[in-house]
């Protein structure tokens, strides 16, 4: 609870969450989810490790996080980065109600 109060006391401009491909979208990445759209500040979403999973894990890593932006307590759109205009859109609408979802590996091959 004191990281959350910490959190919550310095009113951040924007919140990153993290998703590691290898265990998915969690119970704790929901709670993340909604209080990072608590706090009223901008949001990305960063998937990484995606070179330890397969496409269609992926695919359905991807629909569950488009799930959660859609659903009643959050509703936002997002746009999925998957090259530099995609990123420069994204930037020109970040915070306006627009949340950026990237796909990250250490693999130059896989990202």
């Amino acid at each position: 609870m004191c990281v959350v109060s910490a959190i919550c006391s310095q009113f951040p401009d924007y919140a990153m969450v993290l998703i590691s491909a290898a265990e998915g979208v969690t119970e704790t990445t929901r709670q993340h989810f909604h209080l990072a759209f608590t706090l009223k500040g901008a949001v990305i979403v960063i998937v990484t490790k995606i070179d330890l999973i397969d496409e269609e894990n992926l695919f359905k890593i991807r629909d569950q996080v488009k799930t959660l932006l859609k659903g009643p307590s959050i509703s936002r759109l997002n746009i999925v980065c998957k090259d530099c205009e995609d990123v420069t859109t994204a930037a020109k609408s970040f915070g306006e109600n627009i949340v950026p979802i990237l796909f990250i590996s250490t693999r130059p091959d896989k990202a």
